[in-house]
């Protein structure tokens, strides 16, 4: 008995994923049923991070918060905050957090009686409090941004101190861990001047800072490379006519990397980024989020350059540029040239949403933490936490290659979602990507008929998906009264086919009719390959014999 039997494909592995996949989240955390903010993220390990905020108490009165925060699933592990009872409005507000042999300082300000005085608080890493000093106590206005701990066990910190009467310069102090100043630095003129942060850059530091000129009422950013004892290396200014604020990073090479925001026209902003090389020579400048919305910001402020020199941008934008549209967060990454590689818009409430700050964990994922304003009387302005993988996706990828046709051709459909790439071998040697973004169908054409054996592989970041497809190219016209023997003529290497499933035992005769060759318990409705490539090239006769029927073909071998 004889049945029509064509497979054309066979799922044989569904899924292997290399490595436990993380959870994402994104989710707003009420401390205190107050109002909150979250401002930075220090990583202690996979388990655990410290998220520096504040808080404000319904008397007004405003704390710093230190949140121990489970990477893993964004819970709280444990909290505590701080603020001085004397204060009239606000508590220290904390912009930087540094461990160091096993205690957290944090720098930032305190204001009372409308002055602010620069403040360094140190604690015990389960909250104890070991330090709070306020600096500049006779001036009406100073602030620490930023805090920088040095290899001689000391630190900087670079803020901004008034130096006359309402001219602030950059002030850049160095403290031991007993918060005594060294030595204290000033730079600028009669403006308001004022240092954001200070990174290590080799054997020197640079200076992020904001220069302001006053009589034309315009603010540029303002670079400073210094050595360790506070020199000026090198000093340079960027922007256009109006308001330029930012930061800057360096990169693995050295090269400087600005970003930040452009006031281009009055109260319209657009995101930017410079790359410099090490003595502040602009190599190239990228605009983004340009914006049209009166008094509707897109900016920059915080970067992270990944293994493959690519980086990642923090910031805030208006996803359509309306005047209804809030403030959303967003992630970009751009290669080393600048050239946008994927953006990614995030919210959670239907009211402004404002990112802070942005950390690549150990297994490329990024932690992200802001803040956002409440939309309903049920809500407080509260912090804001996300997580997501390398591609900036809550989800994990989901693999999905339908194939199609028939005989050596086969056609690729990629359905994926949340994924990098996808790959397909084939099983004849030869490998086709599908990128995200790019054409999502492939058409292959295999060398001969056959069974290969095709394998997927969708990558996101440390989900990898594999699935294996076993796939028949069978001859054309493949029927189940004739056999068909593929390519005829042929070298002695050639594929014997017939549409039944039955089980034939194949015979090969010479001209004379002697047997040369012989195998059995064969199935031919997958192909059956004969290898006589060893035989003379003459006239061969194959026979293929079951319990119920035998057939017959003529081969020629030419050598």
């Amino acid at each position: 008995m004889r049945y029509i039997f064509i497979i054309l494909f066979q799922f044989v592995c569904v899924c292997n994923l290399l490595q436990a996949q993380a959870f994402y989240y994104n989710k707003t955390q009420d401390i205190d049923e107050s109002i909150n903010a979250y401002e930075d993220i220090l990583v202690i390990n996979q388990d655990s991070v410290l998220v520096s905020g504040f808080l404000r108490d319904s008397t007004n009165k405003r704390y710093n918060t230190y949140c121990y925060i489970d990477p893993n699933n964004g819970d709280t592990i444990s909290m505590f905050k701080y603020g001085r009872d004397t204060m009239d409005i606000y508590g220290g507000l904390s912009n930087n957090l540094i461990i160091k042999n096993n205690e957290l300082f944090s720098c930032g300000s305190l204001y009372k009686n409308s002055k602010l005085y620069a403040n360094l608080l140190k604690f015990s890493l389960d909250g104890n409090l070991l330090l709070d000093t306020l600096y500049n106590p006779l001036g009406t206005w100073s602030e620490f941004e930023s805090i920088l701990a040095l290899d001689d066990g000391n630190f900087f910190l670079i803020g901004s101190k008034e130096v006359s009467i309402g001219n602030l310069n950059a002030w850049l102090v160095k403290i031991d861990p007993n918060g005594n100043i060294l030595w204290e630095q000033t730079y600028g003129d009669s403006n308001y001047d004022g240092g954001v942060s200070i990174i290590k850059s080799g054997n020197q530091f640079l200076i992020s800072a904001g220069k302001t000129d006053l009589s034309n009422l315009k603010l540029d950013i303002w670079l400073i490379m210094i050595d360790e004892n506070g020199s000026i290396v090198w000093e340079n200014t960027y922007g256009g006519s109006l308001y330029d604020g930012g930061n800057a990073i360096i990169l693995e090479n050295g090269n400087i990397l600005i970003l930040g925001t452009k006031e281009y026209d009055n109260d319209h902003k657009v995101a930017i980024v410079s790359k410099l090389d090490i003595s502040g020579n602009l190599i190239w400048y990228k605009e983004f989020y340009k914006l049209t919305v009166l008094n509707a910001q897109s900016s920059f402020g915080i970067g992270v350059e990944l293994e493959d020199n690519s980086i990642i941008l923090t910031g805030i934008t208006r996803e359509n540029d309306l005047i209804t549209d809030n403030p959303i967060g967003l992630l970009l990454k751009i290669n080393s040239q600048g050239d946008s590689i994927w953006s990614r818009f995030y919210q959670i409430r239907n009211n402004d949403n404002y990112l802070n700050d942005l950390k690549s964990l150990e297994n490329g994922d990024f932690l992200m933490v802001g803040y956002v304003f409440p939309d309903s009387p049920d809500n407080t302005e509260d912090g804001w936490i996300m997580r997501t993988n390398c591609l900036g996706y809550f989800e994990h990828p989901t693999d999905s290659v339908v194939f199609s046709g028939d005989g050596l051709l086969l056609n690729a459909q990629n359905l994926s979602a949340f994924y990098e790439y996808t790959s397909i071998s084939w099983g004849d040697g030869a490998i086709d990507n599908f990128y995200e973004g790019d054409l999502q169908t492939i058409n292959h054409s295999f060398p001969l008929h056959g069974n290969y054996s095709i394998e997927t592989t969708t990558v996101a970041c440390n989900d990898t998906i594999r699935k294996t497809i076993d796939f028949t190219a069978n001859p054309p016209n493949l029927t189940e009264q004739n056999l068909s023997v593929f390519p005829n003529p042929n070298d002695g290497n050639f594929q014997v086919w017939l549409n039944s499933d039955e089980v034939f035992q194949i015979e090969v005769f010479d001209y004379n009719g002697r047997l040369v060759f012989t195998s059995s318990e064969i199935k031919l409705n997958i192909g059956y390959n004969l290898d006589l490539t060893s035989f003379d090239s003459a006239v061969y006769f194959l026979k293929a014999s079951s319990s119920d029927n035998v057939f017959q073909s003529r081969i020629v071998i030419t050598q």
